[in-house]
């Protein structure tokens, strides 16, 4: 078994950086901003395209003022979540989707735009067999601030530093999402997938499911402090593709169902399974 490694590989601009402050600035100045931060790794890809929406975000920052400075505090982005059958096991393998890359890259951005931090992975990761489901999470550490431009406050939240990866297992019938799973056949987030009939196999069954995270694959996270009302988040940007394959060992005697669950913006999740015999 190889242990799941994971690496800070140093500090990332915050949309800040790129803006002159204090200052009225001019339409070229703006045009010239927007050009340097879709060059950059930023995600601020969205607002780009919006002319009279991207020059109020950047003349908002040049304006803004510092009101305080919160504590650094830890925060966990959840992203990946695998789903052990209610018999078996499962083993998790994390690879780079090139030949030619030995790492897995992330970037990771606070809300408001702060500065951020490029994760990487060791590539040809793998966890031992586990028959409980796991969450796999990237620990960082982060500084919100808060700022103020006429009545209107906002928070900028940088990532100072990427501690390490944290995994938290838990019991099947514990497993929200497994729970639902047992409660319901017709919720729409969990998509049916063809059954694995082994009611009359005397052998047990390895099955191999993979989930590709294509470059550009954005994995959202909320946390709070307890400081501020406002919820805050992490956004981790998938730079170099990732290919997670996890190895399913599932005994005879059983009909397996298995179902995936439509990923919107938060972790990603592994195949998940009903049986009955």
């Amino acid at each position: 078994m190889t242990d799941w490694t994971v690496h800070d590989d140093g500090p990332l601009p915050g949309f800040a950086d790129f803006i002159p402050a204090d200052r009225d600035l001019s339409d070229a100045e703006i045009e010239g901003i927007a050009s340097a931060v879709a060059a950059a790794d930023l995600p601020v890809h969205a607002t780009l395209g919006a002319g009279s929406a991207w020059a109020a975000l950047v003349r908002s920052f040049s304006r803004r003022t510092l009101v305080r400075e919160l504590p650094v505090q830890q925060a966990l982005v959840p992203w990946l979540e695998v789903h052990s059958p209610p018999v078996g096991e499962a083993v998790v393998r994390l690879q780079a989707s090139a030949a030619s890359q030995r790492s897995v890259l992330f970037n990771v951005f606070g809300s408001g735009f702060g500065r951020g931090r490029r994760l990487r992975f060791t590539a040809g990761s793998e966890s031992g067999p586990r028959t409980d489901c796991v969450t796999y999470a990237f620990r960082v550490m982060v500084k919100p601030r808060v700022y103020r431009r006429d009545e209107h406050e906002s928070v900028e939240v940088s990532v100072q530093g990427i501690t390490g990866l944290q995994t938290d297992s838990r019991p099947r019938g514990d497993c929200p999402w497994c729970s639902r799973l047992d409660r319901s056949d017709d919720d729409p987030l969990l998509v049916p997938e063809p059954v694995l009939d082994l009611r009359r196999d005397s052998s047990h069954n390895t099955v191999m499911r993979a989930l590709e995270l294509e470059e550009e694959t954005s994995i959202e996270a909320g946390f709070r402090t307890p400081l501020i009302d406002t919820p805050l988040r992490l956004q981790a940007v998938v730079m170099h593709g990732a290919r997670v394959e996890i190895q399913f060992q599932l005994p005879a005697g059983r009909l397996y169902c298995p179902y995936h669950y439509l990923h919107d913006v938060g972790a990603i999740h592994g195949t998940l399974w009903t049986a009955s015999e």
